[in-house]
């Protein structure tokens, strides 16, 4: 089970400021950011997600969760686990990549 606090804990410092932390399965990405302004959310009760297939590297969060964005910005941290632990129940890594 996925949870806030190992989001927080395996994040790095993302190339434009802020924080990022990316992990999934064999087959997608969970990319979460935030913490700097132009990012929508500030890694601490709010991120940004981008859900992306794992080899075409094609964005898949509006197939995924049915919007129409390919980042769902300004989630909450209850939201953003939610979705984690629903679609990510089993067989997940955090990546360094």
């Amino acid at each position: 089970m996925i949870t806030i606090n190992e989001i927080k804990i395996n994040s790095t410092e993302h190339s434009l400021g802020g924080r990022i932390t990316r992990y999934g399965n064999d087959s997608i990405i969970f990319s979460v950011v935030g913490g700097r302004k132009g990012l929508y959310g500030d890694f601490e009760n709010t991120f940004e997600l981008a859900i992306i297939d794992r080899k075409t590297r094609e964005f898949l969060t509006k197939s995924v969760l049915k919007v129409s964005e390919d980042i769902c910005p300004w989630m909450s941290s209850e939201e953003l686990i939610k979705i984690s632990n629903d679609i990510l129940s089993e067989g997940f890594q955090f990546f360094t990549e």
